[in-house]
Formats: structure tokens, sequence, C-alpha cells
């Protein structure tokens, strides 16, 4: 048997082709296929054990603000309407565009609990199709498939679908931005920078850290194409700037609409979301600071609080009780920073942090599917980013995932959901690291 047809028989087996051998047809026919088994995957799960549960968190508040906003009553705080109708309080707890996805589907009638449900399911499979363009585009057609095979069964990406969560739109958010970069980088021009901004844009609407990604990554990218692209120190801060211009311009394009219905709802200042504020009093307290849950977040930090008519003014007030609190703590602020870092990257109590993400209506038995994965993945991702220095490329873009969800966490307290955004990454560079490995163990030795 020859080689074309030993990759003919592997091909029709079910595995991967041989990548010499691979069109961009089958390349396509074998990533939809796997964008169709994620979403299986997801749907399976929320008919399984996920149809009927309690919204009590994050989720009641996207759900039902999704509904209202379609009833004509705009994107109000649900809690408190549903509490009292006659109390109408303006809400920018989260950034939007989740709430939008999800209104989407509800002018559409999809507005069940289980509506929005499989509706988050879809977005499985636009995460999958994002892995397999990001896999191909800085390793091969194999390496996009293997990506796309890893986003699809990675049980800590499917478990958010079922959970009416933002986590999973942050995530195909996070795959734009990393193609959109990439594709500048291959081929600079004010069109592609436009894209960059755009989607840098697009990721702050799904989750305000991702704006990191600008001075994180975009502008050392911009800094690297003006140097490569341009003669002499001039002509390259020029180039850098022009295209700088154009992804801020771009991204604050996006995001202007929103940031001016805030800045004109609330009494004070608002521009992405009033989350922070309480976000921190979850967990800056003596129970995160000193006792079981350091590191992490308990629903008792705040203390007895009653919200009032302005969500903008509460943020300050709880910022405030924070900044109190840190400055009389500062000796313990070193430890409770690392129980955080710990916490998110699982190198800290994983067994707690299963029951604590547990608080989110994960699944136990999923978590630690999940966590397993997450485990035998890294080494392969630590791989594959390595293998990605070695040959040049520039691995800024798919770092800076990791540096903005770390800095949030730092921030704020450590839990599993938020590193979804670096989970994908994580997928990403497992994918080149386990091609590159299997490759070396496949290849004859002279």
């Amino acid at each position: 048997m020859d080689e074309s047809q030993s990759d003919n028989t592997t091909t029709s087996s079910g595995a991967l082709p041989n990548e010499s051998t691979m069109t961009s047809r089958r390349f396509w026919q074998i990533l939809i296929a796997i964008a169709v088994a994620a979403i299986a995957i997801r749907v399976g799960f929320v008919l399984g054990f996920k149809r009927h549960f309690a919204l009590r968190s994050d989720n009641f508040v996207y759900h039902y603000s999704a509904n209202l906003l379609v009833e004509g009553k705009g994107l109000i705080n649900p809690v408190q309407y549903y509490a009292k109708p006659s109390v109408i309080t303006p809400m920018a707890d989260h950034p939007p565009a989740y709430w939008f996805y999800l209104a989407a589907w509800s002018l559409l009638g999809v507005k069940s609990i289980l509506g929005h449900q499989l509706v988050t399911c879809l977005l499985g499979g636009v995460m999958v199709v994002l892995a397999g363009l990001l896999g191909r585009r800085l390793g091969s057609q194999r390496v996009g498939l293997i990506a796309a095979g890893l986003v699809a069964v990675y049980a800590c990406l499917w478990i958010n679908d079922a959970l009416v969560m933002s986590e999973s739109l942050s995530v195909v958010a996070t795959g734009l931005l990393l193609l959109a970069a990439y594709r500048l980088l291959d081929r600079p021009s004010l069109g592609n920078a436009a894209l960059l901004g755009l989607s840098c844009g697009f990721a702050a609407l799904c989750r305000a850290e991702l704006l990191l990604f600008l001075p994180i990554a975009a502008l050392p990218v911009l800094i690297r194409i003006g140097r490569q692209t341009t003669p002499g120190v001039r002509f390259a801060v020029k180039r850098t700037l022009t295209l700088a211009v154009v992804v801020g311009v771009a991204a604050g394009a996006v995001m202007a609409p929103w940031i001016a219905r805030n800045l004109t709802s609330f009494k004070e200042p608002v521009y992405l979301s009033t989350g922070l504020g309480i976000t921190l009093a979850y967990s800056n307290c003596d129970e995160t600071y000193y006792g079981d849950f350091l590191g992490s977040f308990n629903f008792y930090c705040p203390g007895k609080f009653v919200p009032g008519q302005d969500p903008s003014v509460d943020d300050i007030a709880f910022r405030k009780k924070v900044t109190t609190y840190v400055s009389a703590h500062k000796s313990r602020v070193p430890v409770v920073l690392a129980a955080r870092f710990g916490r998110l990257w699982n190198l800290y109590r994983p067994g707690q942090q299963i029951e604590i993400d547990a608080l989110d209506d994960r699944n136990r038995k999923v978590s630690l599917i999940g966590l397993t994965q997450y485990y035998a993945m890294l080494p392969f991702a630590i791989g594959g980013a390595l293998l990605l220095r070695r040959r040049k490329e520039s691995i800024l873009p798919l770092i800076a995932i990791p540096i903005s969800t770390t800095f949030a966490v730092l921030l704020t307290f450590g839990m599993t959901r938020y590193r979804v955004p670096s989970d994908f990454v994580i997928c990403v560079l497992a994918a080149l690291g386990a091609n590159e490995l299997f490759g070396r163990v496949r290849r004859p030795r002279i």
C-alpha cells in the first residue's frame, strides 16, 4: 500500500486525514462536524442534567432582563422590578453583549429558561469553529481540528452553556479577537486594524477585562508592524500611530452607544458596568482574608445592605467600604492575592474550589472532569507556547488573555468560570503542543 492509499484509508476510518492530503473542503467538513458534535454535547447536558434548575445569581439577571428589554421596559433591574413593579431602576451590572444576544432570541419568541440555555449552546459550535481557524493559522489544518476537538469536549467550557451566563459569549469574543490580531499581523492594513478595534470593542462588551487586550497585546503588535513595514524610526512611529488611532476609534465606536447610555442613566459616571463595587465587597472581608474562603468570595461579606435607586451610587459606596477594609489589612493582601491566583489556575485547594463553584450551579462531577482535562492539557499548552516562541511567532495576543484574566481575578476573587477565555487559549496551545509531540513520535528515525 502506498502513502496516498494509507492516507485515504486513515481518513475513511474516522481519524484525521494526513496534513499533506487534506483539502480546504475536507478541513471544513470535519470542522463543521466537530461543531455539530459540540452543540450536541451541550444540548445533551442541558436536557439530561440542567433542564430544570433555579436561576439564583447572575443568570437570573441575564434571563429576565433580556425578556424585560424585549417587552419594552428597557434594561432594568429585574429583582427590584418583580418585587415592586413601580420601581424602575436602570441597570448596568455587567457589560451588555450577552443581554442583547438573549434579547434577540427573546424577540423571536425564545423566552423560556430552557430556550435561553439551548441558544447559548449554539455558541459552543461557534467557538469550535473559531478554535479551528485559529489553530490552522498558528499551526496547520490538523492543529486546527485538534483544537476544535478539544474545545468541543472540554468540560470547563461546555458546562457554562447550561447556566445562562455570559462566559460562552466571552469565549466567542476571545476567538474573534485573536483571529483579528493575527490577521493584522499577517496583512497589515487600515481595514484589518479597524477589524481588530471592532473585535476589542465587542470583547469589552462581553467581559470588561478583555479591554486590557488593547494595551497588553494590540499596542505591541502595532509597534511590531510599524517597525517591520516601514523604513526608519520616523515612518515607523507614524505608521504605528496611524494604526493605533484606527484601532482605538473602531473599539470606541462599538462601545460608545453603551457608554453614552450609562453616562446619561446614572447619577455617577458609569462606563462599562456598575458591578465592580459589589464584586469587591464579596471578596474583601475576614472570611476571605483569614477564613476558609481565603482568596474566594463570601455572600455575607457585604453585610447588611439595602440597594438604592441608583446603582452607580451603590457601586461607589461598596468601593469606599472595600478600600477602608483593605487599608486596615494591608499585611494580609499578598497572601490573599496568592490564593486568588491559585484558585484561578487550580493550584490552591482545587477540591474546595469545585464545591465553591457549585454555588453557581456547576455540576460537581462535570467540574471534576473539567479539572482533570485541564491538568492533562496544561503541559501540552506550555509546550505549544514554547513551540511558537521557537518559531519566532508572536505569542503576545495569546498570553494577553491569561494576563487580563489574572489581573481581573487578583482584583476580585478566584473562580473557575472567570478563566474561560483563557481555557479557550489553553485548548489551542495544547493542540499545537500535542500535534508536535505526536509528530515527533511518529516521525521515522534515520
